[in-house]
């Protein structure tokens, strides 16, 4: 499952995905960066819901990522 959801970021650069999750899934797929939205809904009997996840760009990872580096260097330096 999780090599299937590294290709889907790299494959849907830009794009918006979304799954089907059960309830007692969600925060599997909230630490992967999927958002739960909508209603509660049945699907073989199980309740579901629909989540959605934003697969940034090759250049909004390269920025995020500065931007995460030069943070924590400010934690260090306030450390310091």
């Amino acid at each position: 499952m999780l090599e299937a959801l590294k290709i889907i970021d790299k494959d849907y650069r830009g794009k918006q995905v979304f799954l089907e999750s059960q309830l007692d899934k969600i925060g599997f797929y909230e630490k992967l960066g999927f958002e739960a939205v909508g209603e509660i809904f049945l699907d073989a009997r199980m309740p579901h819901k629909k989540m959605i996840k934003f697969c940034p760009t090759k250049q909004e990872e390269i920025l995020w990522a500065k931007q995460s580096l030069s943070q924590i260097a400010r934690v260090a330096a306030v450390k310091q």
